[in-house]
């Protein structure tokens, strides 16, 4: 989202006759306020339950790529311009006068709000029953989980403000500039990832039952990301930067 504040020109010439007294007063002022939100969630569940027996091999296997980003952009700029000319000319006399006053003044806030969560549950539950049954369930078991899961958030800002003034003329001149600027950035990003196998054979009066191999393995991936850029340039004041990329606990 971009706001960009209109351009505010304003312009007086003041001519005098001999003995002439002529104020001119000018203001220009912008005035720009933002507000965004971002949101963003992604979740995935995998299951797999096997609780029947037999003889084969049993192979249970997850994988999942979850991803979740939300992210915000604003770009600011802002400028004011006055001129004045409030002098009487030669031909009026060393008695024409003015006074010129000018104000000019900026005025930006941003409020920037990113949030981000992602979140992978992956189950495998191999558990048969065998009652009575010689040499069943002799197969290999393989349960394997794998996941990619990541969340990540994004604040940028660019604001850019300036005040340009002069005036010429005999008499008090005053010129007055301001920029003022408020920016408020909130980045949170959260990633979760659970992974569980489960083996339970249970054999009642089953002689030679449960005789295979068992292999289980889980691979995870889980980072979450916050990031926010912050830039304003009234006066070339510093930029701010911050990256950041959390492990998981």
């Amino acid at each position: 989202m971009t706001a960009t504040a209109t351009t505010a020109r304003t312009a007086a010439a003041l001519r005098h006759k001999d003995g002439g007294s002529t104020d001119a007063t000018q203001k220009g002022s912008n005035d720009n306020s933002t507000e965004q939100h971002a949101k963003s969630s992604a979740s995935t569940f995998q299951a797999n339950i096997n609780t029947g027996g037999g003889k084969g091999d049993v192979d249970q296997s997850n994988q999942a790529d979850t991803s979740a980003k939300s992210s915000n952009h604003n770009s600011t700029d802002q400028s004011v311009n006055q001129k004045q000319d409030a002098s009487g000319g030669s031909k009026h006399g060393k008695g024409s006068k003015g006074d010129a006053t000018q104000k000019g003044s900026n005025t930006n806030s941003t409020t920037q709000d990113a949030s981000s969560h992602a979140s992978t549950e992956q189950v495998n539950i191999y558990a048969p029953i065998t009652v009575f049954g010689y040499g069943s369930g002799g197969g290999d078991v393989n349960q394997s989980n794998d996941a990619k899961t990541k969340a990540e958030s994004s604040n940028s800002n660019d604001t850019t403000q300036s005040v340009d003034q002069s005036q010429k003329g005999h008499g008090d001149a005053k010129e007055v500039g301001s920029n003022s600027n408020s920016t408020e950035q909130s980045a949170k990003s959260s990633a979760k990832t659970q992974q569980a196998n489960i083996y339970a054979p249970i054999t009642v009066y089953s002689h030679g039952s449960g005789g295979g191999d068992v292999s289980q393995g889980n691979s995870a991936s889980t980072p979450r990301f916050v990031d926010q850029r912050q830039r304003h340039r009234p006066g070339r004041r510093p930029s701010a930067r911050i990256r950041a990329r959390i492990s998981p606990e």
